[in-house]
């Protein structure tokens, strides 16, 4: 079984620094038409100017460790056949790891 995980490009402008764009793609409909002129119009799904970006960093940290704990469990699953990796949970119980991050992830990228 593989895993396609969908990984979602971040880029940030500061404010501070000046680019010549900076004031003309302030809008999402903008953004989003720089980008697909960059880029193909089927690579890109959407540009949206983040407005609060005070946890993001967090947010970003967050959901990486989140990938990067899901795919070491797929590929130690595909290491050691016919066993489903499992690590105990806050409450002490054993728990099946792909489904837990699995499902941890999907909750973090609906938020």
């Amino acid at each position: 079984m593989k895993i396609s995980l969908r990984n979602n490009i971040l880029i940030t402008i500061s404010s501070s620094l000046t680019y010549p764009f900076i004031n003309e793609y302030r809008s999402d409909i903008a953004l989003l038409e720089y980008f697909r002129s960059v880029f193909s119009r089927e690579d890109v799904l959407e540009a949206k100017i983040a407005l609060d970006i005070d946890n993001l960093d967090k947010k970003v940290k967050n959901r990486q460790n989140v990938v990067e704990k899901l795919e070491h469990a797929y590929t130690f699953m595909e290491a050691v056949k016919g066993y489903r990796p499992s690590h105990l949970n806050t409450l002490g119980n054993f728990v099946d790891t792909i489904d837990t991050y699995s499902k941890e992830l999907e909750r973090i990228q609906t938020i």
